[in-house]
């Protein structure tokens, strides 16, 4: 299944759903959670924005639309645009929340890329 099919088939599924209960209903967390690695594996991510997207819209309060646009921009070697969201997301983190320390390894991840990056951008110019 393509990532597009994984998004349309989520949508759709909740379409019905509303369609037979005549109720909005967002879509779970779980079910973002089973297409994430179908969006996030193929097409080196490039379904990334949708799915931040489709979150964003059923989740605004949560932190996960913000890091799949992070996840995105870093697996396209945007690194300050994917600081730029997964620091928007840990901020969101209450401070009790005891996974906030893990999600602060994405910061570290990126910054550490954006370092290498700017320090071989930097070598070429000085001609190393």
């Amino acid at each position: 299944m393509s990532p597009d099919d994984a998004l349309e088939y989520l949508i759709k599924k909740y379409e019905e759903i509303e369609g037979i209960y005549d109720e909005e209903v967002p879509i779970r967390d779980q079910d973002m959670v089973l297409i994430e690695g179908i969006v996030i594996d193929k097409n080196n991510g490039d379904s990334l924005i949708a799915l931040a997207e489709l979150y964003e819209k059923e989740h605004p309060k949560k932190i996960y639309g913000l890091y799949y646009r992070g996840l995105y921009y870093e697996k396209g070697g945007d690194y300050l645009k994917a600081l730029k969201y997964y620091k928007k997301a840990y901020y969101k983190i209450p401070n009790n929340i005891p996974e906030k320390d893990m999600f602060f390894k994405n910061i570290e991840r990126a910054n550490n890329k954006l370092k290498r990056e700017r320090d071989v951008k930097t070598n070429m110019y000085l001609g190393d």
